[in-house]
């Protein structure tokens, strides 16, 4: 409905934004979730403060550091998110939990609120079996 009536406003503005759309999808499809920041949640909920300490992921196979900047985005994606993600997710089961948790209670179905549905029980083992599958 909206480029419909921006098309009969003002062509110019809808090839535009139907430009900026494609170029948007493009990106994504090319690029990987790095290039295109703008759908992440938390992107403008705050003040970003500067800090002192600046914290560098660095991979290693075989006793070489992996210069993942050799490759392309989604692939350095898979490589870098996956093992940030895997040490979060202790924490961020719990987190999940007691979110669903505290829903299902103020909506009255506390009983499926069963903490073994939000809990990741991959161990180092596994994580590093399927890791080893991208390198």
């Amino acid at each position: 409905m909206f480029i419909k009536n921006l098309f009969k406003f003002n062509r110019l503005y809808s090839i535009v934004f139907a430009g900026f759309v494609l170029l948007f999808v493009f990106l994504n499809l090319k690029k990987g979730l790095i290039a295109t920041p703008i759908y992440q949640f938390g992107m403008y909920r705050g003040i970003m403060h500067k800090t002192d300490t600046l914290y560098v992921l660095h991979i290693y196979l075989n006793n070489k550091k992996l210069d993942v900047s050799k490759y392309d985005f989604p692939i350095r994606d898979i490589l870098v998110c996956s093992v940030l993600n895997y040490q979060k997710s202790s924490h961020i089961n719990v987190e999940i939990y007691q979110t669903f948790e505290a829903i299902f209670n103020r909506i009255g179905y506390s009983n499926i609120s069963n903490e073994s549905f939000f809990t990741n029980n991959i161990n180092d083992t596994q994580f590093l079996k399927w890791y080893k599958t991208y390198l």
